[in-house]
């Protein structure tokens, strides 16, 4: 499994007579976090990177060992939501994927399998399935959790 690394589109661009000349930002699995300030999402970061050493069986039963990669687009959605987040309740799911509940589940959930899609059923707002490209939260899903 090949970690994955984003880059961002430039804020700014400009062109020379033959060069193109801008700044691009860049997201690596690797890198460790920045120490810095803390965020109102941080704890669900943590908790999603948590997961990772979860194994095979991890409930008891026959659960799937949770995707890298879907810890990895739950932790980039996290971070893209902001202080949203912390009305969320990340969870693992037997098959791999990664979940993150609405109070507990009740009002709705997010899934995240580690190919670039998030799956939604938020009560009373909506369900479907929304491209996550690991920076910007999808309109429809902002509509719907309210952010």
């Amino acid at each position: 499994m090949e970690p994955r690394s984003f880059v961002g589109r430039s804020p700014w661009a400009f062109q020379t007579d033959r060069t193109t000349i801008s700044s691009q930002t860049a997201i690596s699995d690797r890198a460790p976090f920045l120490v810095g300030p803390d965020r109102a999402e941080d704890s669900a970061v943590a908790q999603l990177a948590e997961y990772k050493s979860l194994t095979e069986g991890w409930d008891g039963e026959h659960a799937a060992k949770p995707s890298l990669e879907a810890i990895y687009d739950a932790q980039r959605f996290v971070r893209a939501l902001g202080a949203v987040a912390t009305t969320l309740e990340p969870t693992p799911h037997v098959d791999g994927s990664i979940l993150l509940e609405i109070d507990d589940g009740a009002s709705g959930s997010l899934r995240f399998a580690g190919d670039g899609l998030v799956i939604y059923a938020i009560v009373g707002k909506g369900r479907g399935v929304a491209e996550f490209d690991g920076f910007t939260v999808p309109e429809a899903i902002r509509r719907a959790i309210g952010a």
